[in-house]
């Protein structure tokens, strides 16, 4: 028997028996009790980077969560405590020169790995001036924490959060060309 004592008050025991195989190796099997702690890591990108002045276009966001695992156990829970669950988004254009009509987005559960949102559109307008463009994006998630396992089932402790995160969009630089006077008489490939 083995037992951990850690901070917070909590105490996770896990028992490991060894019995000589056939071969006369040890074999162990595996606890049936236990906890898994660990918690989803999501980061926000958009698949667009650069977006011309004058223009409406669809960009996506994606999500991506890199889940951390603190304590590990069985498959299931490992991916029960790192998987944000309802996900939402919802993007702060308030003090931006963009307009985006996007609302509450909902990318739903989101596993370890990357999720892109559905298509989202950002009108530019012509009066934007180059530059880089931080858009922020307010999001929230369920997620569970701690699962507590034996024989008879699991205990999850259940949370939900919500973070500022944001994305980044750059305008670049547009020669303009404009005509300010006629200089020749002639046409262009007039021959003589």
């Amino acid at each position: 028997m083995l037992c951990l004592c850690l901070t917070g008050g909590i105490t996770a025991v896990a028992t490991v028996e060894a019995t000589p195989s056939d071969s006369g190796r040890l074999a162990q099997t595996s606890p049936t009790s236990g906890q898994v702690i660990g918690q989803p890591a999501l980061s926000l990108t958009s698949d667009t980077r650069q977006l011309t002045s004058g223009t409406t276009t669809d960009i996506r966001i994606a999500i991506t969560n890199r889940g951390e695992i603190q304590r590990a156990g069985p498959e299931q829970y490992e991916n029960r405590v790192t998987t944000a669950r309802a996900t939402a988004l919802e993007i702060r254009d308030d003090n931006t020169p963009f307009e985006i009509d996007a609302g509450t987005i909902s990318a739903g559960n989101v596993p370890t790995g990357t999720l892109r949102t559905a298509p989202i559109a950002v009108t530019v307008p012509r009066s934007v001036d180059p530059g880089s463009y931080t858009i922020p994006v307010e999001y929230e998630y369920a997620f569970t924490r701690v699962v507590s396992y034996d024989s008879s089932g699991a205990e999850y402790d259940d949370f939900t959060r919500t973070r500022r995160g944001s994305i980044t969009i750059e305008i670049p630089d547009q020669a303009q060309i404009a005509v300010t006077g006629r200089a020749a008489v002639e046409q262009v490939g007039n021959k003589r």
